[in-house]
């Protein structure tokens, strides 16, 4: 009679796990209708554009190659959609190993009383996860190489987010840095992810037992962070403390593979980009995009007082116009659209309040 018992038990979980499981993957979620803000075009196709930050001038930084055993920096501008995507030259770079190794996140400094910008890419060398540091020079439109930061705690990272010179947030979205343990992690739908903050010498834990912490970013106060939980399909929004630490305050379900997200400094909406079907995600994730769609998504998210009123689906699609879109920021009714591995998307806000 036990025996039965414990097979129950045994069975039920199990039957729980794969419930679980075929909710996170979204297998079921067919994407067969397309929904835009207005015209979209092509800005380019290749390498990708994982994430991206603009600017309060239209200037939008990008990263790209993510794929790549050296990827770039680009920049577009959006008083000048006409000119379209440059690569950034970068200076003072010779003596760097595996110098922008698949660039991931990345953030952007402006110094508050020199008004110097500082450039954060977070980029995946085979020994180590680290940030390189640059300054960009506007006139000349380069970068400049810093410095890099490495700690013992960046294993498996993927955004990050200043709050200062050299003090940021940073997502750690995987225990594993290997490829086949890290999947491992996925299935099993365990929450071994954490949110670290870097004082400028050593990085610690804020936040930990989050399930896939993606994308983060803060209010433009610095006062709260925001993080995508792409297991858990949800963005927690964390009150800062005075010692940097982090309490989460909301949870917005988004029923999404959400990634990274972008704030609009002057509406202080959240801009997401993300993934209807996370399983369809981590497979054209695994083939580096070959031969493979994954669909796209993106939303707003309203605010009042930094906390999330409303969210809006902005942009779907079921993966032949971008596949795997990771970001999205707007800027005077357009709309930048980025991906893993694919395309750069510049839509027009034409239906959109």
């Amino acid at each position: 009679m036990y025996g039965k018992i414990i097979l129950f038990i045994l069975l039920a979980v199990l039957i729980q796990y794969l419930i679980r499981l075929w909710t996170f993957l979204g297998y079921y979620k067919d994407v067969k209708y397309h929904h835009t803000p207005g015209p979209c075009r092509t800005l380019y196709e290749e390498d990708g554009s994982e994430d991206l930050s603009v600017l309060k001038n239209g200037l939008a930084f990008i990263t790209s190659g993510y794929y790549l055993e050296k990827g770039k920096v680009k920049l577009f501008d959006f008083n000048d959609p006409r000119h379209g995507v440059e690569d950034l030259p970068i200076l003072g770079i010779d003596a760097v190993p595996n110098f922008m190794a698949h660039p991931h996140g990345l953030s952007i400094w402006e110094h508050p009383e020199t008004g110097v910008l500082y450039l954060y890419v977070l980029t995946h060398p085979p020994d180590q996860d680290r940030v390189e540091v640059f300054e960009f020079d506007q006139t000349k439109r380069e970068l400049k190489y810093i410095k890099s930061i490495t700690d013992p705690l960046f294993r498996s990272m993927n955004d990050l987010v200043l709050v200062d010179i050299d003090k940021f947030y940073i997502t750690q979205i995987q225990w594993f840095k290997n490829t086949y343990l890290a999947y491992m992690e996925y299935f099993l739908l365990v929450k071994h992810g954490e949110v670290l903050f870097f004082d400028g010498m050593k990085a610690r834990s804020v936040a930990s037992s989050l399930h896939l912490p993606n994308g983060i970013n803060s209010s433009p106060d610095k006062s709260l962070v925001y993080v995508a939980e792409f297991g858990s399909q949800q963005i927690t929004v964390f009150k800062r403390n005075k010692d940097d630490s982090l309490d989460g305050i909301q949870t917005v379900p988004v029923d999404c593979g959400v990634d990274n997200i972008e704030v609009d400094p002057s509406s202080e909406d959240l801009w997401v980009g993300g993934h209807p079907s996370p399983g369809k995600a981590i497979e054209y994730n695994a083939n580096a995009g070959k031969n493979r769609t994954a669909p796209s998504q993106v939303f707003r998210m309203k605010t009042s007082k930094g906390l999330i009123t409303d969210v809006i689906e902005i942009y779907r699609n079921n993966g032949t116009e971008i596949s795997a879109s990771t970001v999205a920021t707007y800027f005077k009714r357009r709309i930048l659209i980025g991906s893993i591995g694919s395309k750069l998307l510049l839509c027009d806000a034409k239906y959109i309040n």
